[in-house]
């Protein structure tokens, strides 16, 4: 009994690596990080060796990982081979409140249904750095609260540009009331205003001029 214990201890994993062929060099580069950060990674590239069963092994991996990593793209969402893997993590977790599946997002697609609940890792669009980054910071359970919080600096350049439209924003408004004001003197010297009435909403286009008279 103890040796069984002892057993089933040591095959435990970190993570199952669950991904289709067409992205079998994303599941690798994966696995490599996880395991150069100390994870233990069960993973089809390496640990399927020929001559063994390969629904045996896939079983095994189920049962003997903590967690099951997806290799997200628009062809493991349309595998049915994905979807068993993924399937068997998630009826153990449905709450996600062990984080048993964790989507890893590596192409733009839409992720619907169940699967779409799931907060995932993004690495889309991502420089090989950044994208460690990211995914050796979202596999970790813990709470993700920085060491420090900068204060908030607007950068020159966006300081710029929001001057520029305020800029713009402002000489619109002052041509647009002197339009205004030359087009309602207009109207008076021609005797078209009434006394006591007010003009606005002065819209003038190339054809016609619309007015409001209160």
């Amino acid at each position: 009994m103890a040796d069984d214990q002892a057993q089933s201890k040591q095959e435990r994993k970190d993570f199952f690596i669950s991904y289709t062929s067409t992205d079998r060099q994303w599941a690798e580069w994966i696995a490599w990080q996880l395991e150069e950060a100390t994870y233990r990674v069960i993973i089809q590239a390496w640990d399927f060796r020929p001559g063994t069963n390969f629904v045996a092994e896939m079983d095994t991996a189920a049962k003997h990982a903590d967690r099951t990593l997806l290799v997200l793209s628009a062809a493991y969402l349309t595998s049915d081979y994905a979807f068993a893997e993924w399937a068997a993590a998630f009826r153990h977790d449905a709450k996600g409140k062990q984080g048993r599946v964790l989507p890893v997002r590596i192409q733009k697609c839409e992720v619907e249904g169940l699967l779409g609940s799931i907060v995932y890792i993004d690495l889309v669009g991502q420089d090989e750095a950044q994208a460690r980054g990211h995914l050796l910071a979202g596999v970790q359970r813990e709470r993700a609260k920085p060491a420090t919080v900068p204060f908030p600096v607007e950068s020159q350049e966006k300081r710029a540009i929001r001057e520029e439209i305020n800029l713009d924003t402002k000489q619109e408004r002052f041509i647009q009331k002197r339009i205004d004001e030359a087009f309602i003197a207009g109207l008076q010297v021609a005797g078209y205003k009434k006394p006591h009435t007010a003009i606005t909403n002065v819209k003038i286009s190339k054809d016609k001029i619309q007015y409001d008279e209160a």
